[in-house]
């Protein structure tokens, strides 16, 4: 007789499945980038760990963000967006103190560091900043802003789920090693 328990363990993967999810984020957008120009687009996936934010993840895989090891606090951008739940916007990030830049070399392009709430939580579970090397491709109008939003809702959904799958599994298994969840 199968064990419900194993098969659960065996094909529920939020880990995959955030993974594929953020590349496509990163896809979707690079798709609006014209493919002559050499603008690239990254992004990062961002996760609360006390009162900072930590990179956890990032598409594509080649790009590992030079801030990978850092904290990022209520200042920044991805702070910002994370206190005020909102998405927010920078067209020039080489110019906005918000943006924290690493090493002598300042960034140079755009970006939106978008948090994904999970409303049954009543908090922000995680933050996904996309940024491209194009200056003003994402621009703070309320018509681009509400293409970003419209676009990120559909995969911050999905992302929620995920994260609630994977909080289930984490409870399951501190509690089969004698833990409390």
């Amino acid at each position: 007789m199968p064990d419900p328990e194993k098969t659960f363990f065996e094909i529920t993967r939020p880990d995959l499945q955030i993974k594929q999810l953020i590349g496509a984020v990163r896809d979707y957008f690079q798709l609006k980038v014209d493919p002559n120009s050499g603008h690239r687009v990254k992004l990062s996936l961002m996760k609360p760990d006390s009162a900072d934010l930590i990179i956890t993840d990032w598409a594509p895989d080649a790009d590992a963000p030079n801030s990978l090891n850092e904290r990022f606090r209520g200042n920044t951008l991805a702070g910002r967006a994370f206190y005020t739940r909102e998405l927010i916007i920078s067209e020039n990030i080489a110019e906005d103190d918000r943006y924290h830049h690493f090493g002598a070399k300042k960034d140079q392009g755009s970006m939106f560091a978008y948090p994904v709430v999970d409303n049954l939580l009543d908090r922000v579970v995680y933050l996904i900043n996309v940024t491209t090397s194009q200056l003003e491709k994402f621009k703070d109008t309320p018509k681009e802003r509400d293409k970003i939003q419209k676009a990120m809702e559909i995969y911050a959904e999905r992302i929620v789920l995920e994260n609630r799958l994977d909080e289930l599994k984490t409870k399951i298994l501190a509690r089969r090693s004698g833990g409390v969840a």
